[in-house]
């Protein structure tokens, strides 16, 4: 099977955020859509290091084979299909989804009050920009899923309280000029 684009960019997203150190082992979960599509999507294989993930390790999941692929936890986390797939549908600019529980965020998520002030130049761009989920009720499977899509909304961001975030977004084609 030849690889795309799209999972060369994305394994190199993985490698990026190890070498920033933004990731935690193998507990954390990327996917991009395919081109033109809200149900096909890749998502990183379970138990491979961000360090290491290869284009190659990235599985494709699609509405033929998704229910083949819950029940196979060892290939791909089930939380990760769920949450993954229920955003990419119900959640239009949510093409790509980065969930991590990096130590920032997942310390920002754990405070009584998570928002992030406008206290200097980096934090500004956030203000009012980032939604917080704090009904998490357990793993993501479908009814999490569900209301975790609903909490993004038309956000960019969402910290997750207790738990770390989920950054969306489109993927860049390389043929589009950005202005």
């Amino acid at each position: 099977m030849e690889i795309t684009e799209l999972q060369k960019d994305l394994a190199a997203t993985f490698r990026w955020t190890a070498r920033l150190n933004m990731h935690e082992g193998v507990a954390n979960h990327f996917s991009a859509c395919i081109p033109g599509s809200s149900t096909d999507f890749y998502v990183n294989k379970a138990g491979v290091h961000f360090s290491q993930i290869k284009a190659s390790d990235l599985i494709l999941v699609t509405k033929e084979n998704i229910n083949d692929l819950k029940n196979k936890p060892e290939l791909i986390d089930p939380t990760a299909i769920n949450i993954h797939g229920t955003i990419h549908q119900k959640v239009p600019h949510a093409k790509c989804i980065f969930h991590v529980h990096s130590k920032y965020a997942t310390a920002l998520s754990t405070l009584k009050n998570p928002t992030l002030p406008p206290i200097d130049q980096n934090t500004m761009i956030f203000y009012n920009r980032v939604s917080i989920f704090n009904e998490f009720g357990g793993l993501g499977f479908e009814e999490e899923s569900s209301k975790m899509a609903t909490a993004l909304g038309n956000r960019q961001h969402m910290l997750l309280a207790n738990h770390g975030i989920i950054t969306t977004g489109q993927p860049c084609h390389p043929l589009i000029k950005i202005q």
